[in-house]
């Protein structure tokens, strides 16, 4: 016959014991950075075990013991919370609190919101690696609300699905790293780990919530591209995650998206960052469209052109040009003098590098076929001085103040004044390189 007292004993005991042994095999290999390495990956073997027979444990309750009762040893001290099952996360969150940078509040209430129970969190942190199973959590909850509250249109559903999934049985990992220095990346799949890459340091400066959830559905829709094992050009990996993205933020803050611009750019501490995204005109008509509508099909093939055309100018900056330029605009007598220059001197240098097609002042290595390490490619000297001349104007509208003109000017000039087959990018060797997604088993 079952006996409800002696479940919750058996399973409160279990709990207590393996998270005590999850904590101090988990101190000793923090504290020992010189251990042997055979007796670091047995310590980790250990770690692993304990937290998941704890989390098996506490998935069973759909309870938890408070943090002082297993942390003190002070007997079968609970609080049932039927309603709130996934706070069975608080002792991970507690233990990695340190390496991350969400609130304690906002990880429960995403959780909370996608109707996440406490057996799926169980499962989550059981298949996640240290800090790496918070992010799981965050990213596994951000899918589950998103799919609860509508906030992507009606043809995501498969990738929602699909993409809790594969978070939940642990088939893509969370990894933290730096992404990219000197650039404001938060977030990046690598197709050979099959893990999504976060760079702490970038996630705790100052941004909108908003733009960091979109972050994650972005990467995790490359990860949904790899699990089809798909053949892609590297524009259209990207340009069918940037309409995810898109899509997700005209459902949840529509006025991130500008109604016509495809660069957006978002403020941050030390200025601004470019994000690369589709307009609300756009998200609009293409929301009620599905994945096999041959309109959305033009709107990709529209963002493939955009995407490479805006990446090339926008990163042919010469930084030591740019800071030469930027004191001598500084010296001019008045604003409008200033403003003056600057313009007159990207229109000549516009004309100058408008001469050939843009594709023949780009040269590029072989690239990646695994498409995670892309060659680099070198402008032409006529293109850098162009991109270093509009960056220097986009700085100094946007140090003024002048947000709403700094936003035109770099869609003016960093897009619309380069639109036409002369200058498109499209299957060029080594920038839109072809890609083999291997798959995620």
């Amino acid at each position: 016959m079952f006996n409800p007292i002696n479940y919750i004993r058996t399973n409160v005991n279990q709990a207590r014991v393996s998270w005590r042994e999850w904590r101090e095999q988990s101190r000793q290999l923090s504290t020992h950075n010189d251990l042997a390495k055979a007796k670091a990956k047995k310590i980790a073997r250990k770690i692993d075990v304990s937290r998941r027979e704890f989390m098996v444990a506490a998935g069973k309750l759909g309870m938890i013991a408070t943090a002082s009762a297993l942390l003190a040893g002070t007997g079968l001290y609970v609080i049932v919370r039927e309603k709130e099952q996934n706070d069975v996360f608080v002792p991970t969150f507690d233990l990695y609190k340190e390496d991350f940078p969400f609130p304690f509040t906002y990880l429960k209430n995403v959780l909370k919101d996608g109707k996440v129970t406490g057996e799926e969190v169980g499962q989550i942190v059981a298949n996640h690696q240290g800090v790496g199973g918070l992010y799981a959590l965050l990213a596994f909850g951000l899918v589950k609300r998103t799919g609860e509250q509508g906030e992507m249109s009606v043809r995501y559903s498969e990738f929602l699905d699909l993409s809790a999934r594969m978070i939940k049985e642990g088939k893509i990992s969370f990894q933290s790293t730096t992404i990219e220095e000197g650039n404001a990346i938060d977030f990046l799949y690598r197709i050979e780990k099959k893990a999504i890459c976060y760079d702490p340091d970038i996630l705790r400066k100052p941004q909108n919530i908003r733009i960091t959830e979109s972050s994650i559905i972005h990467e995790l829709t490359h990860a949904f591209q790899d699990y089809h094992r798909r053949a892609i050009r590297w524009s259209q990996f990207e340009a069918e995650a940037h309409l995810a993205q898109s899509d997700f933020l005209f459902h949840v803050q529509p006025d991130l998206l500008h109604l016509t611009h495809w660069l957006q750019l978002y403020q941050i501490p030390e200025g601004f960052k470019y994000k690369f995204m589709f307009p609300r005109t756009t998200v609009s008509y293409a929301a009620g469209l599905s994945g096999a509508d041959p309109g959305l099909g033009k709107f990709i093939e529209q963002a493939r052109g955009n995407y490479l055309l805006i990446r090339t100018l926008q990163g042919s900056v010469d930084p030591r040009d740019l800071a030469i330029r930027q004191r001598q605009i500084s010296s001019l007598s008045t604003p409008k003098a200033a403003y003056q220059e600057l313009v007159e001197s990207i229109e000549a240098a516009r004309r100058i590098a408008q001469k050939k097609p843009l594709r023949e002042q780009i040269a590029c290595g072989s690239g990646s076929q695994a498409g995670d390490r892309l060659s680099t490619c070198y402008p032409a000297s006529e293109i850098i001085d162009y991109g270093t001349r509009v960056q220097l104007l986009i700085m100094y509208l946007w140090g003024k103040g002048d947000f709403g003109e700094a936003r035109n000017a770099a869609n003016d000039y960093l897009l619309n004044r380069w639109q036409g087959v002369k200058h498109n990018l499209l299957d060029l060797p080594g920038m839109d390189v072809g890609m083999n997604l291997t798959g995620i088993k």
